[in-house]
């Protein structure tokens, strides 16, 4: 939760805030909506202070950008989710699904490793964020329907996960 806020200060601070107001809207943040604030929920005791820090990160990103990181939830927990993948699942090329994580990634809300391709959610955040999706059932058709050729998957993600996204 820590990494959320400061990275969402940052983001303030680099669009001309200054550290001090930055830390006085999160604060805010953290009182208005924090650990007393209504839970989406799930009952979990982490989602409530994770509610206001989870939104106050995605103040000011547009609702697409919202619904994208909503969408990759249905990922499998403790697995890196390729960049392709979520491509796939967003119907972006690859290049604009990079773009999109690497803004999640400056503001904490996924670890991104360019070099290998892949992100990974913290299961925290994941299960915050699934929470948001009444429709996943439909999302992981989306995502499986992207791979027209089951005998000819594209990568190695769609080789192990597909009965697994079949089954959801």
């Amino acid at each position: 939760i820590l990494d959320l806020a400061g990275a969402r200060m940052r983001e303030r601070i680099k669009q001309g805030d200054s550290a001090e107001r930055a830390a006085e809207r999160l604060l805010e943040k953290l009182i208005r909506e924090g650990p007393r604030g209504l839970s989406r929920g799930t009952g979990d005791p982490r989602h409530r202070s994770l509610d206001a820090v989870m939104e106050y990160s995605l103040e000011g990103r547009g609702n697409d950008d919202r619904r994208r990181l909503e969408e990759i939830s249905i990922f499998p927990e403790d697995v890196d989710i390729p960049l392709s993948a979520a491509a796939a699942l967003w119907r972006q090329e690859e290049a604009g699904a990079e773009e999109t994580a690497l803004g999640f990634a400056r503001l904490s809300l996924l670890k991104l490793d360019l070099g290998r391709g892949e992100m990974r959610l913290h299961d925290v955040i994941r299960s915050w964020l699934a929470t948001a999706i009444p429709n996943a059932a439909e999302l992981h058709l989306r995502l499986v329907s992207a791979w027209p050729d089951w005998m000819q998957l594209p990568y190695a993600y769609a080789w192990r996960l597909l009965a697994w996204h079949l089954a959801q």
